[in-house]
């Protein structure tokens, strides 16, 4: 009987710790699809706030962006966020605990996220081959790494494929009531 006990307790335990995780995970899958926008609309950003056409496109011209669907930690990325951070030292105390007390969330964005935010069309890049369409001058390729988020800020790392280049760049979130507002963009490095 208490073998029983135990076993029901275990399964129990890994229930919830399963459950939590995806609930982590949606929560920020959510967060990226939210502030999509303010994350990927440098422009949008450059004011200090997002306006609702912050990008504008010709008529019939839209915009592609194909995202990375995994969201995952990258030591070079982290390396550039202890210069970073080292460098600014305002921020690495407004960040402290999500600097050093939280986790990376790693996961993978599923089919739930939106394929259509603004005037963009968002595709992943999870085969190699990609479509006519993707391949067209209108594209813009990202990936998120090493995203934090707890309480009311979060981080993330953001790299954009251009010109030949890789643009990394750091964005660090604070939420205000209801609102993320991204409270410092700055490019890490150019490849």
């Amino acid at each position: 009987m208490f073998k029983c006990f135990l076993k029901k307790q275990a399964f129990l335990f890994l229930l919830f710790m399963l459950v939590s995780c995806e609930n982590q995970n949606l929560k920020s899958q959510l967060f990226l699809e939210h502030n999509f926008l303010k994350i990927i609309d440098a422009k949008a950003h450059a004011e200090g706030f997002l306006q609702k056409k912050s990008t504008k496109f010709k008529k019939g011209e839209k915009k592609i962006i194909e995202l990375n669907p995994r969201i995952a930690y990258n030591e070079d990325a982290d390396e550039l966020l202890v210069d970073f951070f080292d460098k600014n030292p305002f921020y690495k105390d407004q960040f402290k605990d999500l600097i050093y007390d939280i986790s990376y969330n790693e996961f993978s964005i599923d089919h739930k996220f939106a394929k259509q935010i603004g005037g963009y069309s968002i595709h992943f890049n999870s085969s190699s081959i990609l479509t006519d369409e993707l391949q067209n001058k209108n594209t813009e390729r990202f990936t998120v790494e090493n995203f934090k988020s707890f309480d009311n800020k979060a981080m993330l790392v953001l790299s954009k494929a251009e010109d030949k280049h890789i643009i990394v760049s750091v964005l660090l979130f604070v939420k205000d009531k209801s609102k993320w507002n991204i409270v410092k963009r700055e490019i890490l490095a150019k490849t």
